[in-house]
This record gives structure tokens, C-alpha cells and sequence, in this order.
């Protein structure tokens, strides 16, 4: 996916998810949204256990939005940085609901840029239809709900309709279960709420 359309579901997020948050989270949030596209050391990401140079891709960032997830889960008080981290652990979940960065995209990278050049356009347009007042129930475990998530998108037939049904889904969907102001915590579990 193009850094522009992390962009725009970064502002989507914010105008949909996070009005009350303060400029600075705003602004460390959409960073983190675009930040993995322009720093190339993430394009090494998983190069050792995975293929290299695929970064992005979903079998080699998944420890990646592990690790992010496990140190947002649970916290009550963010500031900057958590905002900052759930916008790369968005950019990574967008990535990994797009066909070239998975395993069973066979083509080139000219073929990548060629998919993502007509994803955008098409993309785009979708944020703004998307339903961001979809109630959000009983998502305990963030990463268990992506990779059970992610396992059903692969059983579809790879195309950008279907990468942008699961793409917006699967974002909207850890938004809602990590933002404090989107839930409370009881028991330890996090009880997703409509904010309205």
C-alpha cells in the first residue's frame, strides 16, 4: 500500500476514532502511520527467518506487530509514543491485507508497484464510505484476532476489493480494541465500547 493511503486512513482514524485525543498523539500517530514506508531498515525486517528485502510483508512483520501490540495492550495512559506505535502497528496491518505483501504474490516488484498504483485510487475512495461506528466486541487478544483474521483473507481469491474489505476491517478493528478512549478494562480482558 502507498504511503499516501496510510495517510488517509490515519486521518480517517483520527477524525472517526480519536477526536479528543491532543495535536501532539495526532501528530505521532499519522508519523507512525507513514514512518515504515521511509525508513529502509524495516524493509529488512524478518530478512533472516523470511525472504529479504519484504519487510512489509505479512510473514515477516508479524513478530513486529507482536511486539508493538503486547506494549500497547492494557495501557490505560498514552502519550505520544503509544500513538506513535499504534500508527506503525496500522501501517503494518494495512500492508498485510494487501496481496503483494504476502507469501503467494509470485510477481515482481515492478508488479507490486503496478497492483498498489491501481489499489490507491480505489482505496482512497472507500475510507469515506467505510462504517466507523461498527460495534467492536470481545476482541481479547489483538494479534490472535489479525492472524485468525489474515488466515481467512488468504483463503479468498487475492484482488483489491477483497484487500480493502479486510485492510479497513482489520485497522478499524485494533484501533477500537487498543485506544483507551474506545474501551474500558475489566478483569484484565478489554470490553470494546461505541464512542458516539
Amino acid at each position: 500500500m502507498k504511503s499516501y493511503s496510510h495517510r488517509l486512513i490515519g486521518i480517517a482514524i483520527l477524525e472517526n476514532m480519536l477526536q479528543a485525543e491532543n495535536r501532539l498523539s495526532k501528530k505521532a500517530f499519522l508519523l507512525g502511520c507513514v514512518e515504515p514506508d521511509y525508513n529502509f531498515i524495516t524493509y529488512f525486517r524478518g530478512s533472516v527467518k523470511h525472504d529479504t528485502l519484504r519487510g512489509h510483508n505479512y510473514e515477516n512483520s508479524f513478530e513486529c506487530m507482536r511486539r508493538i501490540s503486547d506494549k500497547l495492550i492494557g495501557k490505560r495512559v498514552w502519550g505520544a509514543i503509544e500513538y506513535y506505535r499504534l500508527g506503525k502497528l496500522i501501517h503494518y496491518i494495512l500492508d498485510a491485507f494487501t496481496y503483494p505483501h504476502n507469501g503467494i504474490f509470485s510477481g515482481s516488484i515492478m508488479e507490486h508497484r503496478e497492483y498498489e498504483r491501481v489499489l490507491e485510487p480505489k482505496f482512497n475512495s472507500m475510507i469515506m464510505y467505510f462504517d466507523w461506528n461498527i460495534q467492536y466486541n470481545n476482541i481479547l487478544n489483538i494479534i490472535d484476532f489479525i492472524d485468525r483474521y489474515h488466515s481467512d483473507y488468504l483463503k479468498e481469491k487475492p484482488g483489491i476489493d477483497n484487500d480493502i474489505n479486510y485492510s479497513l476491517n482489520a485497522a478499524a478493528s485494533a484501533a477500537a480494541a487498543l485506544l483507551p478512549c474506545r474501551r474500558t478494562v475489566m478483569g484484565g480482558y478489554a470490553l470494546i465500547v461505541n464512542k458516539t
